[in-house]
């Protein structure tokens, strides 16, 4: 038998772990002191429940639906945080999601070690698991914290169920539960398995349970915004590639064709099936008794991925495959990924071969996450960093639709009076005497935004500003107001570099950068574009003219 304990003068382990630490490094340094989009039902219900004066009415602000979630345990993480710091750090707060996430490669280590196989066959797994095309994780801390962090608490569910340790699955039901919409699944998973086990007792608590806990989550219940059944189901092709796109969706990194996205799912999920089923027959055998623990996991993580797979599909599809794969799913195929790695492991008998394999195809894997989701990552840093100056002289976040800010309208001046959020102004001040490089080339261009929801379409006028030149490892426009007065920081979204020009000059980034912007969030009225990078501020001979429906450009 091979021996596989992790000792840490092990160079292997030390591999195994390289990938952990350093996605956690990359995670904390590419976090956010600002919120993200909906982080604001993490913030909006702290704000009220402290100025709640019963606990009935604190308990409604945590239980309040977000979309098709009760998401009580997100909240609750986060009012740890504020008492814990005396106001909400979001990066702490997302920092702490994501070590709930590293922690899903302890499952897979115990699924691993009931195999007896040695140690670096495992070196794959968290190669693919912690890398950054999930971007999501880095800086949007609800996100985080429900689309990720419940493949941890399902993962100690099943794990503790194969145990047969009971009463602690059934508190980590209740947690998953509260933190995902999802994982109120886990209850329903858990009476397949003592129902073919045949623990009666067991079964009536538990199923007593499942009942209330039940009706504690869908009292009040409504229908998220973003769902739309009947959207979804009127395309079955769609509706069946998208299932598959949300368990492949590792492929984007290597090819922009959504075929590959589903192949890879139907593969991946495939290979997951092949091995359970003689653990399926005989569940429904009556001889449940004899299904290994690395079985039960396996069977264990398939229900809840493929129901939580169907839900997403006929949920979300009417948007299309891309819809599928937005960043927020995207550690799900990696999960999957890996558990189907397992599952080959256990069956094959030229498990060397395939490990020998596997190892070099996910050590590129990630390293190609992280040539490619950095610019992403960095740009929504940016713009959190910039908006925050923003808001701060003109009560405004520009990088979101206008609804946002009428949504926060209230919330966050509250939010900052009372503490609960901290503001900087981390954007340097522009010099009096900035000078002017005439040599300097943007381009301009009208767009519109189309944002297409379950039930409508709205339309933004976006202006597209571009440049192909300017090299710097930061880039921020700035739009000066007359006088002086404080203007508009604009962050700006960069291209990953070439092979060629990677390896050659070493720059991640390629020159030149795109903005766009979405004129509604800027007070009417005529900007000078001024230019921060690396070497300093610049203003360039470019002004723009913001109408309410229009606006113009022109070189001085």
């Amino acid at each position: 038998m091979a021996k596989n304990n992790l000792p840490t003068w092990n160079p292997v382990g030390i591999i195994i772990i390289l990938p952990v630490l350093t996605y956690l490094v990359y995670a904390l340094a590419y976090s956010s002191p600002v919120f993200y989009s909906d982080d604001f039902h993490l913030l909006k219900p702290l704000v009220l429940f402290r100025e709640s004066k019963t606990w009935l009415e604190k308990w409604e602000w945590l239980y309040q639906q977000h979309n098709e979630h009760r998401i009580v345990f997100p909240r609750l993480l986060t009012l740890f945080d504020y008492y814990l710091e005396g106001h909400i750090n979001w990066i702490t707060l997302t920092f702490i999601a994501n070590l709930l996430w590293t922690g899903t490669l302890y499952f897979f280590w115990q699924g691993f070690r009931a195999l007896s196989l040695p140690l670096w066959m495992f070196i794959p797994v968290p190669f693919l698991l912690f890398q950054p095309q999930a971007y999501d994780n880095v800086n949007w801390s609800i996100s985080i914290l429900q689309q990720s962090d419940i493949l941890f608490w399902y993962s100690f569910f099943v794990f503790l169920f194969a145990k047969e340790r009971y009463r602690w699955a059934a508190l980590i039901a209740i947690v998953a539960t509260f933190t995902h919409g999802n994982g109120i699944f886990t209850f329903a998973i858990g009476v397949f398995f003592l129902a073919t086990r045949r623990e009666w007792k067991t079964l009536a608590w538990w199923v007593g349970l499942m009942a209330l806990i039940a009706a504690i989550y869908f009292i009040g219940f409504q229908k998220g915004q973003q769902a739309s059944f009947g959207k979804s189901l009127s395309d079955p092709v769609r509706l069946i590639s998208s299932f598959f796109a949300f368990f492949g969706s590792l492929t984007p990194v290597f090819s922009a064709s959504t075929g590959w996205t589903v192949l890879a799912g139907f593969v991946f999920m495939g290979l997951i099936v092949s091995v359970i089923f003689p653990a399926i027959t005989r569940s429904f055998s009556g001889k449940a008794y004899e299904i290994s623990t690395f079985d039960r996991q396996l069977l264990g993580t398939f229900f809840y991925l493929g129901i939580t797979g169907a839900l997403v599909a006929i949920s979300r599809s009417w948007g299309g495959i891309e819809a599928i794969l937005a960043p927020r799913y995207q550690h799900y195929a990696p999960f999957a990924a890996g558990w189907a790695y397992l599952a080959v492991l256990k069956v094959v008998p030229y498990r060397r071969a395939i490990a020998q394999v596997a190892i070099p195809v996910s050590v590129l894997f990630c390293a190609l996450c992280y040539l490619t989701y950095t610019p992403e990552v960095k740009a929504r840093q940016d713009a959190l960093l910039a908006d925050e100056t923003n808001y701060r002289y003109h009560q405004t976040f520009v990088q979101y639709l206008p609804a946002f800010n009428t949504n926060i309208r209230w919330l966050y001046p509250t939010a900052l009076s009372t503490g609960i959020c901290r503001q900087e102004v981390r954007m340097p001040q522009v010099p009096h005497t900035a000078p002017t490089d005439s040599g300097i080339v943007l381009t301009f261009r009208r767009d519109i935004y189309r944002l297409e929801g379950a039930d409508n379409v709205s339309r933004s006028l976006l202006l597209q500003i571009q440049n192909h030149t300017i090299e710097s490892p930061g880039i921020f426009l700035y739009l000066g107001k007359p006088g002086n007065q404080p203007g508009y920081w604009l962050w700006t979204h960069r291209k990953r570099s070439g092979f060629p020009r990677l390896f050659s000059s070493g720059a991640l980034l390629s020159p030149g950068f795109d903005l766009p912007l979405l004129v509604q969030n800027i007070e009417p009225g005529q900007y000078r574009i001024g230019i921060q990078t690396e070497k300093g501020f610049v203003w360039t001979k470019y002004e723009v003219e913001i109408g309410k429906e229009n606006v113009t450009w022109k070189k001085s």
